[in-house]
């Protein structure tokens, strides 16, 4: 969600904020994120609350799909980019607008 407030909210706040490509804006996105998560994921580990049976399948399906996308990302023009992010964030609004008033089972967690 850094994305649209790097290419969008700054620069429309801070006339001064310099204009990123989208590709630029992607990929301080994800530095931004995976140092956040990082911090988080050291402090799970020292209270050995992660659990490495669901994080090593998602690793292995996360990692490789990160990069294949990057490299898609620096092949598709910006307009293409970002047609496809509204077009994810529209179908992510859709589903949480549908999902939102399921009830939850009684030995849910959230």
């Amino acid at each position: 969600m850094f994305t649209p407030i790097l290419l969008f909210l700054l620069p429309a706040l801070d006339p001064g904020f310099p204009r990123l490509d989208v590709n630029q804006a992607i990929a301080m996105s994800l530095i931004v994120e995976f140092v956040g998560y990082s911090s988080a994921t050291v402090g799970y580990w020292i209270q050995r609350r992660v659990a490495f049976d669901v994080a090593a399948p998602m690793l292995m399906v996360t990692v490789p799909t990160a990069i294949l996308v990057s490299w898609a990302g620096s092949i598709i023009p910006d307009s293409w980019l970002l047609f496809i992010f509204g077009i994810i964030l529209f179908a992510l609004a859709f589903i949480f607008i549908i999902f939102h008033g399921r009830a939850h089972p009684r030995d849910c967690p959230c």
